[in-house]
């Protein structure tokens, strides 16, 4: 037995992510008016998180109501423990821990629990027996697996901060370029990680916010987001003594579990407060300055804030 990796699990295990196949006679609603199953993804699993010191299901809303779940899963789930801060620290796949997830005689094949309506969950363990996670579980694993923090607050920060943000951005940086560049491209996206990588979904920031919250493609995007990212390149010279020259300034905001983070200003802010009015200006003049250097010093490749 790895005895470092049974005391991290342990001592510092605080949320379970639990993703099983979507079976819908397994679930007992209090309300059954639903054209889409609460927390069920586009490819019929429903995924929660379980704080396993307060028995919350951190997904849950109140319009929801209240559920029975008697689930057959046998080896077809997926469980991940994670630390106070969301952080994986091992992934389970296959058999039910029912050492974690109840019933006690589960016999590693079935999960059973109530949900009440205010997300509380009952007939969960006191304490925890981690012991299939410490034999068969994966330590290394990808942040990709668990949502950071609320959707809401996802959903607050896009439309109060990165949307108008962005939207100003893309004003200011055209005024700058369109005489000196035959070619633009201006994109948002969302990332389920911290960094920009291949795993970027993108958004028009031009639509409502009521609109995106209806796409059923963002929505199955928008739990897992850890950051948001705008970038805008050009390319192809118009004045001729530029030469070539193509260049892309990336700006992102981070989600991180109690607030969200503002790179270009290295300050974590909570949730519910809004950057001031100076911060936005000194956001703009930065990107607008490093703008005007790359032209002026013709500068080629990623400028990333």
């Amino acid at each position: 037995m790895n005895t470092e990796l049974k005391e991290k699990i342990e001592v510092y295990s605080r949320y379970i992510h639990i993703s099983i196949p979507f079976y819908a006679d397994d679930y007992i609603f209090s309300s059954n008016d639903y054209e889409k199953y609460p927390l069920v993804t586009d490819d019929e699993r429903w995924e929660v998180t379980i704080d396993l010191k307060k028995h919350i299901l951190q997904e849950w809303k109140t319009e929801f109501g209240s559920c029975h779940i008697f689930s057959k899963v046998r080896d077809e789930g997926k469980y991940t423990l994670l630390d106070k801060d969301k952080k994986a620290l091992c992934q389970l796949i296959g058999y039910v821990p029912n050492g974690v997830i109840p019933p006690k005689n589960g016999y590693n094949d079935y999960i059973e629990f109530n949900i009440a309506k205010d997300g509380s969950v009952s007939g969960w363990y006191d304490s925890y027996d981690f012991i299939d996670f410490i034999e068969r579980g994966k330590v290394e694993l990808s942040e990709r697996m668990i949502s950071i923090t609320g959707e809401q607050h996802i959903w607050d920060v896009l439309n109060n901060v990165f949307i108008p943000l962005s939207l100003n951005i893309f004003h200011e940086l055209r005024g700058i370029l369109n005489s000196h560049f035959a070619y633009h491209s201006e994109y948002v996206y969302l990332s389920e990680s911290h960094k920009r990588d291949e795993e970027l979904f993108p958004i028009d920031i031009e639509e409502s916010i009521s609109r995106l919250k209806e796409d059923s493609r963002i929505q199955k995007h928008i739990t897992y987001t850890k950051s948001l990212w705008l970038s805008y390149g050009a390319s192809s010279p118009k004045q001729r003594d530029f030469g070539t020259l193509n260049f892309l300034i990336v700006y992102h905001i981070e989600f991180w579990t109690d607030y969200y983070y503002l790179p270009i200003l290295n300050r974590n802010i909570p949730y519910g407060v809004l950057p001031t009015t100076h911060e936005i200006n000194i956001i703009l003049q930065t990107l607008k300055d490093t703008t005007v250097e790359i032209i002026n010093t013709r500068k080629n490749g990623i400028t990333e804030f």
